[in-house]
């Protein structure tokens, strides 16, 4: 008696039938076989037919581009924990991985966790834009009913849910390339477009009114430090004192508060741990590591300021430098003490110092305004100590010192991005 044959499909056919459990829809493909030589296939489940014939075209489309799929479907909230614990911490810097860590826990797992990673649409993509952006920037108010949150409310910006969005879109990207994944759902979604942002720059007026209440302030050398080299908050708060010399600053790290984040993973991330979560970080562009000059009167504060010390510029009580959200915080108060506007941010003040250098009565070439505030793609090294744009430089900060304590025009600051 002979065996009867087992007929297989051929790969790349398929079918569709409909499940008498549950009367959904599953549409079937075979798939090469595996290393053992067993049979494999590909389903879908849908709940009508129309749906899993066009699910079936689109896996069909794909085997063809990539001569096999995978036979398991992996839920977004698994994925991207491989994501962020395999793949990320090698491409990003460890504030952007803290920054992406935050929007997938308070966003996206919660919103599309579940759904498998095929199943994403760019319904769910909108859906994430609108979760973003109606959710208060108070963290006070976000376990609160919406429909008692007052109207008018600030809710967080086009920018965080732009952030969320590149979050989701970076992990499915990563999906792609490992085959998990055919398309990439916000690529086919326009990002959140950042509006224009408030004007929380200082005014000329602002400026000098500023300098002046500063001059019986026990951090004013800080907040002059800021005010007059246009630095970022971490490079500032990361300041040495071996990093002060010939008149010149050294701004070749910034000082981080970094949790939840292995670093070693990045062995291109050049780091340095201080204390707690607090690390001198390497600047994510080589256009960001730069020498400028510091301002006569202010070389002189600071020499008076830091004495015969050694280690961090600025530091606490405890004699450990401060976390740039502690100095953020301190700046408010700096605002509220001043008599000054609250929305006046710290990073504004940046701002403001590029509006007076481009006001400046010496009409400061922008070459020397870009590369003061670290906004050139050309490389700044030690090599800038003897080049002769330092003079341009020089002169630029100086002219500053003096718009803050003359009776100039003020002049009204319109920010720079």
């Amino acid at each position: 008696m002979s065996k009867k044959k087992t007929q297989h499909r051929d790969k790349g056919s398929g079918g569709l039938h409909k499940r008498k459990s549950d009367g959904m829809w599953v549409a079937t493909l075979e798939l090469p076989p595996g290393p053992d030589g067993k049979r494999r296939r590909k389903q879908a489940v849908r709940k009508s037919r129309g749906d899993a014939q066009k699910r079936l075209r689109e896996m069909r489309s794909e085997l063809d581009d990539t001569g096999d799929m995978s036979t398991k479907s992996t839920r977004l909230s698994e994925w991207l924990d491989t994501y962020m614990q395999d793949i990320a911490p090698l491409r990003l810097t460890p504030q952007v991985l803290y920054d992406r860590e935050s929007v997938i826990r308070l966003f996206i797992k919660p919103l599309l966790g579940k759904k498998f990673i095929d199943r994403i649409t760019t319904d769910d993509v909108r859906r994430l834009h609108k979760a973003v952006l109606s959710t208060p920037r108070d963290k006070k108010l976000r376990d609160k009913d919406p429909k008692t949150i007052p109207a008018g409310t600030p809710m967080l910006s086009a920018s965080y849910a732009r952030n969320a969005h590149n979050a989701l879109s970076a992990a499915l990207k990563a999906a792609q390339r490992e085959q998990k994944l055919r398309i990439n759902v916000c690529d086919l979604v326009d990002r959140p477009v950042a509006g224009t942002a408030l004007d929380n720059a200082l005014t000329q007026a602002q400026f000098k009114r500023l300098t002046k209440f500063m001059e019986t302030e026990e951090n004013r050398v800080m907040w002059a430090t800021f005010l007059l080299t246009g630095a970022r908050r971490g490079e500032v708060a990361g300041l040495e004192v071996d990093r002060i010399q010939d008149g010149l600053f050294d701004f070749s790290w910034q000082l981080k508060s970094i949790s939840n984040i292995d670093l070693s993973k990045n062995n291109d991330y050049e780091y340095r741990h201080i204390v707690g979560k607090r690390y001198l970080v390497r600047p994510k562009t080589t256009g960001s590591i730069r020498v400028t000059p510091i301002p006569t009167s202010l070389d002189g504060l600071l020499q008076e300021y830091v004495g015969d010390r050694k280690g961090f510029v600025f530091v606490n009580s405890k004699g450990d430098p401060y976390d740039p959200s502690t100095i953020g915080r301190m700046w408010k108060k700096l605002m509220e003490a001043a008599g000054l506007p609250g929305h006046i941010t710290l990073h504004g003040a940046r701002h403001t110092f590029v509006d007076m250098m481009y006001n400046s009565k010496r009409a400061v070439r922008e070459d020397v305004i870009m590369q003061l505030v670290g906004h050139s793609s050309r490389a700044m090294s030690q090599s800038y100590r003897i080049n002769a744009e330092l003079d341009h430089a020089r002169t630029a900060v100086n002219e500053l010192e003096k718009m803050s304590t003359t009776d100039a025009d003020i002049v009204d600051v319109v920010e720079i991005a």
